[in-house]
Parts: C-alpha cells; sequence; structure tokens
C-alpha cells in the first residue's frame, strides 16, 4: 500500500475562571508541529452584536507549553505587570518568529489590544519533530501537551486551542487506515 503523512488540526475548548490555566491537550503529541491558543471573552460568543471569532487583547503574562520533559519556550515567556502597548514587545516577536509569518503579520498596536480583529492576539508555538540519527525514532514519544498560561487578571473567558499534528495513511485498493 501507499504510505502518506497529513497534518491535521484539533480543537480544545477551555473556560478560563481564573488567573492562571494550566490544561492538557491529549492528542497525538509526539508528532506536533504546532499549537494556537486564541483567547476569547465568554461574554461575546453568543453575543448577536459581538464579534463571537474576535479575539481578547493578549492577555498573558507568563506563557510556557511542555510536551514530555521538553519545554518550549526553554523559560516562560513572561511580561511585566499587566499586558499593554509597552510591555508584550516581546511575545508579540516570538509568536511572529514561531509563526514565520513576517510579511503578513498583523501590525504590534494589532497584536497588544485592537479591536475588530479575528485571531490577532495569540500565543503560538513550533515544535521540532526530533529524531534518533541511529534508529529513526521520534525522541518525544509523550502523548500530552501540557499549558501553562497565566493572565493579568480573573476575567472570564474561553481559549480556543488549535493543536496541528501529523497524521499517517495507509492506502489500500480496498480501504483506508488512517493512524497516529
Amino acid at each position: 500500500g501507499l504510505i502518506l503523512l497529513h497534518r491535521e488540526h484539533h480543537r480544545t475548548i477551555t473556560n478560563l475562571n481564573s488567573d492562571v490555566a494550566q490544561y492538557d491537550v491529549k492528542k497525538s503529541c509526539s508528532k506536533a508541529l504546532s499549537v494556537m491558543v486564541i483567547p476569547r471573552a465568554t461574554t461575546d460568543i453568543n453575543n448577536n452584536l459581538r464579534n463571537g471569532l474576535q479575539s481578547n487583547p493578549y492577555p498573558f503574562i507568563s506563557a510556557q507549553c511542555n510536551i514530555g520533559s521538553v519545554f518550549y519556550p526553554t523559560s516562560p515567556l513572561i511580561q511585566d505587570g499587566t499586558p499593554n502597548f509597552d510591555n508584550t514587545h516581546e511575545a508579540y516577536y516570538y509568536v511572529l518568529n514561531e509563526y514565520q509569518n513576517f510579511e503578513n503579520s498583523v501590525p504590534y498596536g494589532t497584536f497588544w489590544g485592537n479591536v475588530n480583529q479575528i485571531c490577532s492576539s495569540v500565543f503560538y508555538q513550533n515544535f521540532k519533530l526530533d529524531k534518533d540519527p541511529m534508529s529513526g525514532v521520534l525522541l518525544n514519544n509523550s502523548r500530552s501537551l501540557l499549558l501553562d498560561l497565566k493572565t493579568h487578571n480573573s476575567t472570564e473567558r474561553r481559549l480556543d486551542t488549535y493543536l496541528c499534528h501529523l497524521r499517517l495513511l495507509r492506502v489500500f485498493r480496498n480501504n483506508v487506515v488512517v493512524r497516529d
């Protein structure tokens, strides 16, 4: 049969009622490519007068994730005080670097809090599929992605997490088998 790899996105919704969000995404993280966390106001999601897809202004004062014993970024991405125009530069450039899309990026003012933007204020992380050079086996075999996010206040918000990961297709004449 023919063996193909394809990318798939897995969405996890987490409701946040405090200033700390520590949650895990259990989905093929040994083959994870990237994760995007979009903060949204829960009051806007079902409100016909507001854009339910609009992201909140960048709310994170600390952000880090890990797969197994590997942490991304190596030390938490920390903002001093309430996120605003003056102190979110590091997070902005970190997300741009991870997303690798400087040409089509949102302006800095939009990232930290301009309204009427769909997904401008996100936490984004790429992962490396490191393999053992001798055996070709993935070095990280964890099935869980842990996210550790802290916000500047305990405003109720929803975190939409999109994990992009690889899946394996085995195509035969009579059927197709999909595996993680």
